[in-house]
């Protein structure tokens, strides 16, 4: 935006232009019906939490071109660029006119999240000599690869259930304490729960006041009936997880209590997980 434009005159313009995208030409919103007031808050708070989940779960060109999106379904947003430059509109840069896009449609406090989040996903401990990883036979060969590596922030997952309750990995992973999430894969076999269900036991007679685990299944039916305590399953239905995971095949991830990937392995290694789990708790 260039410089010269007054900021406060700015919002001011873009909050009437707002008001006008979404009436028509002409109108401002003291002239609205309150129900038209509450249904154009309502399109803002809706928009701006669609973009904020945008920020939690994309990155790179991915989350902006998806931003760009997700604003221009409701909003005429040249007509409000415009009407808030004015005479300025021409000189405005493709990439300030985008800025501009943004800060017209996005609550501030929205906006400052997506600062502070988008600060932390610049943050990786991939170097670090406490996150690493266990590369088996299949390591390459699938889509495990392309998950979140150590060091690396955990990404979020939605439409999970744990127990009857919807909800989320983010949810999952609130807490002081380490989480280890073990999948038996989109392809799961009986044999990989036989050995995940056998690990859990073993991480339990470890560590288990320092981790929660938690078995991820893509199909209900698939789950072993002496699986317990049956509050450990958490069902991925849409495989969300599974997908952002790339976990087509027996994997395990361990997510440290900042958020971040600690650790993960392709197939689900039990002595390397002990190997690792014995240098960060000193065991």
């Amino acid at each position: 935006m260039p410089a010269f434009v007054n900021r406060r005159n700015v919002l001011r313009r873009g909050a009437g232009a707002a008001a006008a995208a979404l009436v028509g030409p002409g109108l401002v919103a003291a002239s609205l019906p309150a129900a038209a007031q509450q249904n154009a808050a309502e399109l803002v708070q809706r928009t701006a939490a669609q973009v904020l989940d945008l920020v939690m779960t994309k990155t790179g060109a991915a989350r902006e071109a998806g931003i760009l999106r997700v604003l221009q379904t409701d909003f005429d947003l040249d007509y409000m660029a415009r009407f808030t430059l004015g005479v300025h509109w021409n000189k405005a840069s493709p990439e300030q006119r985008e800025r501009l896009y943004f800060n017209l449609v996005v609550p501030p406090e929205i906006a400052r999240q997506m600062a502070r989040h988008s600060e932390q996903l610049d943050l990786n401990y991939s170097k670090s000599a406490i996150c690493c990883q266990h590369q088996g036979s299949h390591f390459g060969k699938t889509r495990f690869a392309t998950g979140p590596r150590p060091g690396e922030e955990a990404l979020d997952a939605r439409a999970l259930m744990h127990g009857h309750r919807a909800t989320t990995l983010f949810e999952l992973l609130r807490g002081p304490k380490h989480t280890l999430l073990l999948f038996p894969g989109a392809y799961h076999e009986a044999t990989s729960w036989h050995r995940l269900m056998e690990l859990a036991k073993s991480v339990d007679a470890a560590v288990g006041d320092l981790i929660n685990t938690f078995f991820v299944a893509a199909e209900a039916a698939s789950i072993p009936s002496d699986l317990r305590p049956s509050e450990r399953v958490v069902l991925d239905p849409e495989r969300s997880l599974h997908y952002r995971y790339g976990a087509e095949t027996e994997c395990l991830y361990l997510v440290r209590p900042d958020g971040y990937v600690g650790y993960r392995s392709e197939p689900a290694t039990a002595s390397a997980l002990h190997d690792y789990l014995r240098r960060i708790f000193i065991l």
